[in-house]
């Protein structure tokens, strides 16, 4: 069942200049992308700094508006706060309870001048306000305390300031307040990027336990694809505001089909000094999205382009793979909810 739908998404920003400051164009941050994520599933989210992942992420949370396209919770359009006004089984506040965020910067998503337990407390004290939940100061201090101590930190870290923490340490403050309402999204951007590798599989692990615990839906976004694969259901590609490639992990890493797919999985390290293999090696600079190529978007760096790939946009569609056995290819259905889900790829080359 899918919990959350995002349908022709679409997110410009203006672009300003001249004397007078006025419009010259806009940068296409997100341009028309669509997938939906099933319950208690993670979708993964990757690609290149600036091709637009946490824009889709700050999208979907409600926290930029949309140029154009929708997303949906259990059905409904939670796009705008007039899309849920008109909708009038939607209620906005418990749309705010479902859906949870965790930031990539542990020490600027927390407010310093606050302890830990004025942080965590702050969302209690304000659905007091709305109605939706009813909590006492006590209840609220016990609810804190459990909190800390599910995600691995000690009672006493309530009465400290945000400064007093590793990053780890913080990250795991920020999770704590994501989950505290109980969520049953969370769109995660990018938490571990700013961590030491050793702290990032502790943070990781913690993820993976609370989704298991809590049945938690995730939206994970990373540019580290060794950390998406260990974490993720599927994966899906991102190359300069579009997704280009989206199958379950464990396909995506053995039967890539998109060339800029392929190119990331070469960037990987393997720690076998004698492993050989292909490193695909991609030329130029990645275009800006203020001007983005005509046709598909990766023609510009790409080592198969062909004169269709600079004229005519490709379209995401599902496509065949070779089992794990080599027995046979595997035909995708929209319906299928095996290891082998659909595998959709926007690429001319694998349509021919």
């Amino acid at each position: 069942m899918n919990i959350l739908q995002v349908e022709r998404l679409k997110k410009y920003f203006p672009v300003h200049g001249g004397i007078f400051l006025r419009q010259r164009g806009f940068v296409h941050a997100v341009d028309d992308v669509s997938f939906d994520v099933r319950r208690g599933e993670t979708l993964g989210l990757v690609g290149e700094s600036g091709c637009g992942k946490t824009t889709l992420g700050r999208c979907v949370m409600g926290l930029y508006p949309l140029s154009e396209g929708s997303v949906r919770l259990h059905g409904q359009d939670i796009s705008s706060i007039k899309s849920m006004k008109r909708d009038k089984t939607c209620n906005i506040k418990n749309f705010r309870l479902k859906m949870q965020m965790i930031f990539q910067d542990p020490f600027e998503s927390l407010n310093s001048r606050h302890t830990v337990g004025e942080i965590l407390e702050e969302k209690y004290i304000i659905n007091n306000k709305f109605g939706n939940i009813q909590y006492s100061r006590s209840e609220r201090k016990r609810e804190i305390a459990r909190l800390l101590e599910r995600v691995g930190l000690s009672p006493d870290a309530i009465t400290k300031f945000p400064h007093e923490f590793s990053g780890g340490q913080r990250q795991r403050i920020g999770i704590a307040r994501a989950i505290s309402l109980e969520p049953e999204v969370l769109i995660c951007d990018e938490p571990v990027s700013a961590l030491d590798v050793s702290v990032q599989s502790q943070i990781l692990n913690l993820m993976l336990t609370l989704q298991k615990d809590m049945g938690l839906t995730c939206l994970f976004i990373s540019h580290d694809l060794a950390v998406v694969r260990h974490i993720s259901d599927r994966i899906a590609v991102m190359y300069l505001g579009q997704i280009v490639e989206m199958a379950d992990a464990k396909v995506i890493y053995a039967y890539p089909k998109h060339p800029y797919t392929e190119a990331l999985l070469s960037a990987i390290p393997v720690p076998d000094p004698e492993a050989q293999r292909e490193r695909i090696i991609l030329k130029g600079e990645v275009p800006s999205p203020t001007n983005p190529p005509k046709g598909c978007r990766f023609n510009t760096r790409c080592r198969h382009v062909m004169d269709i790939c600079k004229n005519e946009v490709p379209q995401l569609k599902p496509v065949t793979n070779i089992d794990e056995q080599g027995k046979g290819e595997l035909t995708y259905s929209k319906s299928s909810e095996s290891l082998f889900s659909p595998h959709f790829v926007a690429c001319h080359l694998v349509s021919l």
